[in-house]
């Protein structure tokens, strides 16, 4: 069975493929290039290379024929003309390469997961997320947590007569429907919106989400058993999964009813999964880039090559053929870079925490290794401060998210800069602040953090310590 990361992925990819093929190519997919090819890091750029190869050997035979024309028609004053227009055909033809190779090895991969025999359950699970978060993706609460994943099956499994029969019955007919609608188009990403409301698929969740919301209600003793004493959950997430599955019976009987999930105090550390896309936009700026840095001088040597005598061709040849070798290099090279930044910006969205961790450790030059264990105490902590205030906390957000787009935009392609964005007037202002209402709520005694704040500190993490770092750091605007 997949577990909780892996069923996040799974659903990314369904995601990328109902709304985002067509803004972007998947940031997951340059990876997907990689696997089972064993690289050198220095050569890893040459993997990428070899999709756009034979896009570049289609253009260098075209470039050719377009100097001998002008050569032997003695139209060398058209040059710069025609190399605009080659240089054009080259930047279509190398877009079109890079997202349906990256698209269609993002689909095998996809159909992979989805058909593996070892987890027939993946199937069950992205059409109960379609239908019970994708949706009703406007309601609040509509996302599923972490736990959905946990508890889905087991209880579809008791809530069927018979269940780890009726289940696996279940998932055979969604495979079989699955690879029909897939294999019926080419595998194409849009055929998955078919899939998911195909009337056999909306039959078999229907009858799913049923049974769980039946059990729910008419043994509601097992289903708390199976929540706080298997799965060590509490009430209310048992119903905020009981609103999440009847959104999706509703969803899926093209019922108008909708339930609004209560918010949990609990989920403030769920954080739910981005699709991270490299935009189209993005990917035709760097292919431009490429193309135009080097298709004059591509059309320059074959020019000269034709123009010349016979002791200078071999040499004119090689550096035609670097050319197109340099253009491809030069491609992959800024867009592996700006994969690289939009990895790192995916994963660097909780600003706030960062400028405390920032202030409170970088600053001082200790080590990564001493300081990492205490973040996720550092952020219970803040949130625990404005518990009372979540307007505050957004009113703090929604100021970092201002300041760090000037940031990222005076580093395009090349991350954020970080360093600016730490020392930034508005952003120490904050930082100042919340260090001022931390120290203020667990003043205690002067030596020991006030109860609230040792509740909020992780396993194997000293509050003693930690509260030494609040109460030592100072952060001036």
């Amino acid at each position: 069975m997949y577990d909780t990361k892996q069923y996040h992925e799974c659903w990314i990819y369904c995601e990328y493929f109902l709304s985002h093929a067509d803004e972007g190519v998947l940031l997951d997919a340059f990876d997907l290039i990689r696997e089972g090819i064993s690289t050198q890091t220095s050569r890893d750029a040459y993997v990428y290379e070899r999709l756009t190869r034979p896009v570049l050997a289609r253009s260098a035979r075209e470039v050719k024929g377009v100097a001998q024309a002008l050569v032997a028609e003695d139209r060398l004053g058209e040059a710069e003309m025609a190399a605009k227009g080659l240089a054009k055909r080259l930047k279509a033809g190398l877009f079109k390469s890079i997202r349906t190779r990256l698209n269609t090895r993002l689909a095998e991969t996809f159909e992979n997961r989805m058909l593996d025999e070892e987890t027939p359950e993946a199937l069950m699970m992205m059409v109960a997320l379609y239908y019970g978060s994708h949706l009703n993706r406007s309601i609040p609460g509509s996302w599923a947590p972490p736990f959905y994943f946990t508890v889905f099956l087991p209880f579809l499994v008791k809530s069927q007569k018979d269940g780890f029969r009726k289940t696996r019955e279940w998932q055979t007919a969604l495979a079989n429907r699955f690879m029909a609608t897939w294999d019926s188009d080419g595998r194409r990403p849009e055929t998955l919106k078919a899939f998911f409301e195909h009337r056999t698929t909306k039959k078999i969740i229907s009858y799913a989400f049923a049974g769980i919301l039946g059990f729910i209600r008419d043994d509601r003793e097992k289903a708390l058993y199976l929540f706080q004493v298997v799965n060590a959950l509490s009430v209310e997430q048992l119903s905020l999964f009981q609103a999440q599955v009847a959104n999706g019976l509703n969803t899926a009987l093209e019922k108008e009813k909708r339930m609004t999930p209560k918010p949990l105090e609990s989920a403030r550390g769920y954080h739910k999964p981005v699709v991270g896309i490299i935009s189209h936009k993005q990917v035709l700026e760097i292919i431009s880039s490429a193309v135009d840095r080097h298709m004059d001088a591509a059309l320059d040597w074959i020019i000269q090559y034709l123009q010349t005598g016979d002791k200078k061709k071999g040499a004119l040849a090689k550096r035609f053929d670097k050319t197109f070798l340099r253009m491809n290099r030069h491609l992959w090279r800024e867009m592996l870079t700006l994969v690289d930044t939009q990895k790192r910006v995916l994963f660097r969205t909780r600003h706030l925490l960062r400028i405390m961790i920032h202030h409170m450790f970088e600053v001082r030059k200790i080590e990564r290794d001493f300081w990492q264990k205490y973040i996720s105490s550092v952020e219970n902590i803040i949130h625990y401060t404005y518990k009372g205030a979540p307007k505050t906390l957004q009113r703090f957000s929604a100021v970092l998210n201002r300041q760090i787009r000037k940031y990222r935009r005076a580093m395009a392609y090349q991350d954020t800069d970080w360093h600016g964005f730490y020392e930034d007037p508005k952003c120490r202002v904050i930082a100042g602040q919340v260090l001022k209402d931390i120290r203020a709520k667990a003043a205690g005694d002067g030596k020991m953090p006030a109860l609230w704040f040792s509740s909020q500190v992780s396993p194997g993490v000293d509050d003693q310590i930690l509260y030494r770092f609040f109460r030592q750091t100072r952060v001036s605007a």
